[in-house]
C-alpha cells in the first residue's frame, strides 16, 4: 500500500527551476534546523561515500549547513491492484544533492591592522558564545548528480542555481569549493566562464588585462582567486 501510494514533500524552499527535455526540474534549499531535512540528509549521505572519492559525512549536529536538493516529478508505474495509485498524482524524484557551509569571512588587505586581525580571531575562536557570521565565505562541500541522471547537463544547471542563489545573498562575500575533483573543476570553470560571458564581462578587454580589473571582477561576482584562472591568464 505504501509503495503504491508514496507521499513525499520536499523540505525547504523552492529557489529556482529549469526545463530540460520537456521536464521541469526544481531546486530546493533548506537547513538542518528542519527535522525533515535532517531525516533526508541522513539517507542521502550514503551516496557521498559511494560517489565521491574521499567523501565523508557532514556533522549533522551543526545546523549552519545549507542543503540543496535537485528534483523532478514523475508518474510512477501504475499498479494493477486495488491499491492502485491515482494516475495524475506526481511524486518527485531526487536526482541531485549538494551541501554548503558558511565560514567566517575576514578580508585581509594591506590596510588591515594587526589589532583588527586579533579582534577577529578572538571573536571567532575565543568567544564563549560565538555568533553566526554576518558576512561569510560560502564553501560548496559536496555535490552529487545520481548516476542515472548524469551526462544530461544537470550538473551545470544545478551548480548555476546554487551560485545564483548565493550571489543574491548579501551575507555571502565569496563562493568557493572544498577540494574539488578534476571533473568538477572543469565543470566549475566552464560554468563560471559562461556566466561571465553572459554578463558581457569580457567586452572590450584584451590581454594583458589590468590586474585591478581582474580583482574588481572577482569581487563583484563573489569569486575567490583560485577559481578564476581564465581571468588571470588575461594578464599574462
Amino acid at each position: 500500500m505504501h509503495l503504491a501510494n508514496p507521499s513525499f514533500t520536499p523540505p525547504g524552499q523552492l529557489i529556482d527551476s529549469y526545463v530540460a527535455n520537456s521536464n521541469n526540474y526544481s531546486v530546493y534549499k533548506s537547513s538542518l534546523q528542519d527535522p525533515n531535512t535532517l531525516e533526508l540528509v541522513n539517507r542521502l549521505q550514503l551516496f557521498v561515500l559511494i560517489l565521491i572519492e574521499g567523501g565523508s559525512f557532514i556533522d549533522v549536529s551543526d545546523d549552519r549547513w545549507q542543503i540543496y536538493v535537485l528534483l523532478y516529478p514523475f508518474l510512477p508505474v501504475t499498479l494493477t491492484t486495488r491499491y492502485q495509485k491515482e494516475p495524475n498524482s506526481e511524486v518527485p524524484t531526487i536526482i541531485g544533492y549538494a551541501t554548503a557551509y558558511p565560514y567566517h569571512f575576514h578580508q585581509i588587505t594591506s590596510a588591515t591592522s594587526k589589532s583588527e586581525d586579533t579582534a577577529f580571531y578572538d571573536k571567532v575562536f575565543k568567544s564563549s558564545s560565538p555568533t553566526v557570521p554576518t558576512e561569510c565565505r560560502l564553501r560548496l562541500s559536496q555535490f552529487i548528480i545520481l548516476p542515472p541522471f548524469q551526462a544530461a547537463g544537470h550538473g551545470g544547471k544545478f551548480y548555476d542555481t546554487i551560485l545564483k542563489n548565493a550571489r543574491h545573498d548579501p551575507k555571502v562575500q565569496e563562493i568557493s569549493v572544498e577540494d574539488p575533483s578534476d571533473a568538477f573543476e572543469d565543470l566549475r570553470d566552464r560554468r563560471d566562464l559562461a556566466f561571465l560571458e553572459g554578463n558581457k564581462v569580457f567586452e572590450g578587454i584584451k590581454a594583458p588585462a589590468p590586474k585591478q580589473w581582474v580583482e574588481q571582477t572577482r569581487k563583484q561576482y563573489k569569486m575567490p582567486p583560485v577559481i578564476m584562472p581564465f581571468l588571470f591568464r588575461l594578464t599574462d
